[in-house]
């Protein structure tokens, strides 16, 4: 259970919504007056819950140095008491209704009720499955080994509003190498399977209006998103002293 817990919006700022308006406010131009803009920040929702079931395990198989493990995470969470005051038109179409209309600053904000949504960032299913190879080479006193382990999440919102959703994924890593009393080389492979699912994003301030796509409309909401790493391999050696 939380209470207060912390998340992201966007707060308001500069232009003529304020308290003390500047003079350039009492302007008869309309163009003269000061522009506004969107600052993303901090705030604390009222009270949330995140609920689960985490299972391990792992097996060591009557073949000599050849085990597996499994662990599994199930998560379910709501935003129990959430009230988010906002002028981002985009945010309100989202909601899908303004709300409570209240005053900040001396401006107009649609108080949105997220009471309900899911925590951002957290997949309902969570699985990591390892296997593991490890045997002595002939009489050298080295051990060689060859493991790999395959990690999965469900999908995912990017933020408190439950728009963006980030859709699944599996991801590879495999590694083979030599291990001594003091030292390891080990050749690696992530994303072995060069898999290109955007697996993180986040939100930015309301800058729809300001920014214009190669058919010269605006987008209703403006995420940004980031590449996962592409496979990547190498060779890495570590020695202990």
């Amino acid at each position: 259970d939380y209470t207060d817990k912390q998340t992201n919006t966007q707060q308001e700022l500069g232009g003529c919504a304020t308290d003390e308006p500047p003079p350039e406010c009492l302007d008869s131009d309309p163009d003269n007056d000061p522009q506004s803009f969107l600052l993303g920040k901090p705030t604390n929702a009222s009270s949330a819950w995140v609920k689960g079931l985490e299972l391990e395990t792992s097996w060591a198989t009557p073949v000599e140095g050849l085990s597996f493990g499994i662990a599994m995470t199930l998560l379910d969470s709501e935003y129990e008491d959430f009230y988010d005051a906002t002028r981002s038109a985009a945010r309100i179409a989202i909601a899908g209704s303004c709300g409570e209309v209240v005053l900040i600053r001396g401006a107009e904000h649609c108080n949105l009720n997220l009471s309900g949504n899911r925590l951002e960032f957290m997949p309902k299913r969570s699985y990591v499955a390892t296997a593991k190879f490890e045997v002595p080479l002939a009489a050298t006193g080295l051990d060689w080994f060859i493991e790999s382990n395959a990690s999965y999440q469900s999908e995912r919102y990017t933020s408190a509003d439950n728009f963006t959703l980030l859709d699944d994924f599996w991801k590879v890593d495999a590694r083979v190498g030599l291990s001594g009393d003091r030292w390891d080389v080990v050749a690696y492979a992530n994303n072995l399977f060069d898999d290109n699912t955007i697996t993180s994003a986040r939100g930015n301030p309301d800058v729809a209006a300001g920014y214009v796509d190669t058919l010269g409309t605006a987008p209703p909401f403006l995420p940004t998103a980031f590449l996962p790493q592409p496979r990547t391999y190498g060779l890495r050696f570590r020695y202990q002293y």
